[in-house]
C-alpha cells in the first residue's frame, strides 16, 4: 500500500461504510476514492478501440499510483466506476462497460 493510502485516518463511521473490507487499509482506499471529485474519477474512465477499459489511460494510471502496485487495475476501476454510479455520474450502462458486462 502506498504513503497516499496509509496516511488517510479513519473513523469508527468510515469502518462502519465499508464493513465488506476486510482490513483497514482496503477501508483507507475506499475513503480515498471517496473523497476525489467527480471530473478526477471521470477522467480515469476510458475505452480502448475494442471496447474495453483502457488501463493505460494516462489519468487512471496517474490516479493508480495513489494506491501502489499491490493494486489490482480492475478492482480500482471497478471501485471508481461504483461510486461514479453511486454518485448518479454515470449510468447503468457505462457502468457495466467499465465492469466489463
Amino acid at each position: 500500500m502506498s504513503k497516499v493510502i496509509e496516511a488517510i485516518e479513519l473513523t469508527e463511521a468510515d469502518r462502519k461504510r465499508w464493513p465488506y473490507m476486510d482490513n483497514d487499509n482496503g477501508r483507507r482506499a475506499m475513503k480515498h476514492i471517496s473523497l476525489q471529485p467527480a471530473d478526477k474519477l471521470l477522467a480515469c474512465v476510458s475505452f480502448d478501440r475494442f471496447g474495453d477499459f483502457d488501463y493505460d489511460n494516462e489519468k487512471f494510471m496517474e490516479f493508480y499510483k495513489d494506491f501502489g502496485n499491490d493494486t489490482n487495475h480492475g478492482w480500482l476501476s471497478a471501485q471508481i466506476a461504483e461510486e461514479l454510479y453511486t454518485r448518479g455520474e454515470i449510468d447503468e450502462r457505462k457502468f457495466d462497460r467499465v465492469m466489463g458486462h
